[in-house]
């Protein structure tokens, strides 16, 4: 059944914005959704381990609602259950390359976007462990970390496994606020 990742993240047979939703449908549960965060979506996957800490790039007012106080805007993570939240492997990539990855998103929103421009405030870190215990009401996982360095080697992506309903979301965006910190940014230099 992991098989069925490489289709769902194959963007000439699945359009990005159906992953969470096909992956959703695959209703991995433990230990098969074990198995399938170690499958080999890309030839150059990885397993992800519990211990990894993965950094999540932000920009305002997108992400960050109040700069000054340090508030996520309400939908500062709801891609999670679209398109998965995208991020990168701290183990694979240092604080220089993910500023410059940040500040590049950045630039290319706003070259296309120069009515709403973005701009790069830093990333923050979060523990895989974090995700992979994060438990929905009824006692299932939450959260599949995968590998998926494409297009940057040290890419990976969080994604909701579930079908969201409206209290589940509000729980998805609880375990994004305490796991991703806003308080505990680290700023460009």
């Amino acid at each position: 059944m992991p098989a069925r990742l490489k289709e769902i993240f194959d963007t000439g047979i699945t359009p990005i914005e159906e992953r969470q939703k096909k992956i959703a449908e695959c209703n991995y549960i433990p230990p098969n959704l074990r198995i399938a965060e170690d499958y080999k979506i890309f030839q150059t996957s990885t397993p992800i381990n519990n211990t990894e800490e993965l950094a999540r790039i932000l920009e305002f007012p997108n992400g960050i609602e109040d700069l000054e106080n340090g508030v996520y805007s309400a939908q500062a993570f709801m891609e999670a259950t679209r398109r998965g939240i995208s991020t990168q492997r701290l183990s694979m990539t240092t604080p220089l390359t993910i500023h410059a990855q940040g500040k590049l998103k950045s630039a290319e929103f706003n070259k296309l976007n120069p009515h709403r421009p973005r701009e790069y405030v830093g990333y923050t870190l979060g523990l895989v462990d974090l995700f992979r215990t994060a438990l929905a009401p009824d006692g299932r996982r939450i959260f599949g970390v995968f590998s998926t360095p494409e297009p940057e080697l040290a890419h990976a992506d969080i994604f909701v496994i579930l079908k969201p309903d409206k209290a589940l979301k509000l729980a998805i965006q609880r375990v994004f606020h305490d796991v991703f910190r806003v308080d505990k940014i680290y700023p460009p230099t």
